[in-house]
């Protein structure tokens, strides 16, 4: 038996009440949060499937969405403003199928890797595509990368969150690591 790491997320709900939820994984928001969110209201799965139209929205949002100005605190400390496409606070390595986000994470170290891919655009974000799926993201001049244990979000824009692959709200959010609480059997 090992115990591993959780993420607790509190976000805004559509009545800008709070909720709560444990992030296994990987959530994020911004761009990859849009995606979700225009998955879950849209009915075209029923028709081309759940791959299908994960990769319509996916390159609709990319030629659509508007980076978002985002404030960003770090671990209660650092304070980051800036426009983002996408930021993500990884538990684990991969997601999305085979993106290898936080090749440095690890399920039980008490962080979560966080990055923010700041204000790129439709053609950089192409680009940056072949390091993604590479696991060196991270080695990107225009990425923030760092192993952090809390984060507060806030936009005055809507900034739609992905936790685990749902949609799970909007921000203001807060992301906490809840270090060695899930007993998993290897």
């Amino acid at each position: 038996e090992r115990l591993i790491d959780l993420i607790d997320v509190t976000y805004t709900k559509a009545d800008k009440s709070k909720g709560k939820y444990l992030c296994l994984n990987l959530a994020d928001f911004g761009m990859g949060g849009e995606v979700v969110y225009r998955v879950n209201q849209s009915k075209l799965g029923r028709f081309i499937g759940g791959k299908a139209v994960f990769l319509f929205y996916t390159v609709v949002c990319l030629f659509s969405y508007t980076n978002k100005k985002i404030t960003l605190t770090l671990s209660k400390f650092e304070k980051i403003t800036n426009k983002c496409r996408l930021i993500v606070c990884a538990n684990g390595e991969y997601a999305g199928g085979g993106m290898w986000f936080a090749p440095k994470a690890k399920l039980d170290d008490g962080k979560m890797d966080f990055l923010a891919i700041q204000d790129v655009s439709v053609f950089e974000t192409l680009r940056k595509f072949g390091n993604l799926y590479q696991g060196k993201l991270s080695d990107d001049a225009k990425v923030i990368s760092k192993q952090i244990s809390e984060l507060k979000a806030e936009s005055d824009e809507d900034v739609f969150i992905d936790v685990d692959g749902e949609n799970m709200g909007q921000l203001p959010a807060e992301f906490k690591v809840l270090p060695k609480v899930l007993p998993i059997k290897c």
